[in-house]
Order: structure tokens, then sequence, then C-alpha cells
């Protein structure tokens, strides 16, 4: 068995998530931009990456020389026969009980993490190769894409990023966009809560587009107390609009009635999980979703017009916003 072998059986006792393993080889930093130094010894440094979302690899010459590269900061390393230069890179694996095959494996991926100067989280595509004839890896990233500000939570989606908030806390689809669920003093009707999204350029009402997403609606709900049985019902206006050609016309059935405002919305998208025996008529309605009086929760049609359930039992005092990182 190869050095180069036993260095990755050890890599991978540093194992970032389930599905994320550090490589561990022999090779120098030969083109970069920016790197960071920490006095850590040759286990630390690992660890260190390996708790970095941002961090691709790390080298060092020697213990307590760590030299740790985020990824739009690195682009080759050349392999070294220098026992002392240590060198790891990051990459995923879904079966981390198998141990690559060697030290050229490389991949086309990409990254959520958190920018550690704004605490704004950051969507980053990636390649990592291999090149035999120059002996070199080769690192190339995308620029991150940032969410307007702290406390987003990420999510992909087929069409791209986009980052979706709810009571400041968002996330992710690939095409990313910000989610943001805002909360108003007030109830209000569809019209009026949807207008707060567009205020800002480039932000839409939010559709659901997996049942990831509207699981977090429900925790975000969950933090807020709408849960507790003393607390008032609320709901919250999502994208979705009953189709002026489905109004009165009972042919018109479930989500294939509505039209959206969400541009990054799935073709079939499975987020809107609607309450026992919803859509239903054909009025001129909007959906939300709401929490219920037996503290179900689901997604409902509700008149457009109206801020407050028929029943008069829920007030509609918020909305969910999207928009795409910069």
């Amino acid at each position: 068995m190869s050095s180069y072998t036993l260095l990755l059986l050890l890599a991978f006792h540093a194992k970032i998530s389930v599905d994320s393993v550090m490589i561990v080889t022999r090779g120098t930093p030969e083109v970069f931009v920016n790197s960071i130094s920490l006095e850590l010894i040759w286990e630390e440094c690992l660890a260190n990456c390996t708790g970095n979302d941002l961090c691709v690899a790390v080298h060092t010459i020697g213990d307590g020389n760590c030299q740790i590269f985020q990824f739009e900061d690195l682009q080759t390393v050349k392999r070294s026969n220098d026992i002392e230069s240590k060198f790891a890179y990051k990459i995923k694996n879904e079966n981390v009980s198998t141990c690559p095959a060697d030290d050229t494996v490389g991949e086309m991926n990409s990254i959520i993490g958190i920018n550690g100067t704004s605490a704004r989280e950051v969507y980053i595509e990636y390649t990592i190769s291999f090149d035999q004839t120059s002996q070199s890896w080769n690192f190339q990233s995308t620029r991150p894409l940032l969410c307007p500000h702290a406390g987003y939570k990420l999510f992909k989606r087929a069409l791209g990023p986009w980052y979706v908030c709810m009571f400041d806390v968002c996330l992710k689809r690939l095409h990313v966009v910000c989610f943001q669920l805002g909360t108003n003093s007030y109830c209000g009707n569809y019209t009026a809560t949807s207008d707060i999204c567009t205020t800002m350029p480039s932000r839409f009402l939010s559709g659901i587009d997996t049942p990831e997403e509207f699981q977090f609606l429900k925790e975000k709900a969950d933090s807020r107390n709408w849960f507790n049985s003393s607390y008032p019902l609320y709901a919250v206006w999502i994208s979705g609009v009953r189709k002026p050609e489905c109004v009165g016309n009972a042919s018109c059935q479930g989500l294939s009635a509505f039209s959206f405002a969400d541009p990054f919305l799935s073709a079939n998208p499975t987020g809107f999980l609607f309450n026992t025996g919803k859509p239903d008529g054909t009025g001129k309605d909007c959906l939300a979703f709401r929490v219920n009086s037996d503290r179900t929760y689901g997604i409902d049609n509700i008149p457009c017009g109206q801020s407050r359930t028929s029943d008069n039992s829920t007030c509609i005092n918020g909305q969910i916003c999207g928009l795409p990182p910069s």
C-alpha cells in the first residue's frame, strides 16, 4: 500500500458531515490569491478545515504552520515528494465507508457556507480536478453569492439559487433565492401584503417549492409560538392566485388552477402541502400558509380580498418574500 493510500485512510477520521471527507496527501500550493495562516499542528489544521464550510484545502510544512485556503482563493497545488509538505482537500462522498481509490479524485459540486465577516450565508459552485501531465490539483469556483443579511438557511431548487426567509431566517434554493416571512402589526389582504415584497428590486412573493421548505415554515411558525393554544391564529400569504379562467370553473383542479409570481418555482412543485380538502371552490382566491384551530397547519385557499379567514378566526398578518442573492 502506498504512502498516499495510507494517508487517505487516515483522512476519513476528519469527516465534515455524513457525505464529506478530507483527502490527505503531499503537495505544494502554486497559484492562490489568499490564505489564512494559523499556528496549529496538522491534526488541528485538518479539524479547522472540517469545521469551516468555506475551507477547501489546507497545507503545512512541519507542525505548527497551518495554511488554510477557501474555495475562491486557491487555484493550483503541485504534487510534492517532500514528506513534510502535507496537503489535504475537501470533497463530498456519500459512501463514506469506502475510501477513494487514490488522491487524484475530483468532483464538480456546490457548497453552502457562512461568510466569517458578515455572517451571511454563501453559495459557491466549484470543480476539483487532477492533471496527470502537470501532476497538479486544479481548483475552480464561481464568485460567491451572498444573502442580503445574516440569519439565512439555504435549500436548493432545480431552477437555480433562491433564498427564502421567514421571520428573517432564510432558506436557499438552487437558483438561489432568499425567502423571508415578514410579519406585520395588522391583518392584510393579498394585494397589500404582496406589495410589501415588491418594494425591494428583484423581490417577489415566494411559493413553497419542496416539502423541506414547507417544514422550514412550520419550524419558524413554531418558533413564534403559533402552535401555542393560548395564542391567536395566524396565517401568511404565499405566491398563488387562482387563474382568471379558473374563477367559476369547476374543471380547474388542484395546484394547476393557480398562477405564481415566484419566478424560480419548479414546474411541478411538491411543497404546497394543503389542508385536508383544499384547495376547494372556484372563487377569486389566493394561497396562504396557516395554522388551524386545532393547531395543525397547511396551505389553504382564501379569498384574496380578505385580511382574515372567512370564519374570522385567523389574522393573515404576513407574507413570504423571495429574492436572488448577489
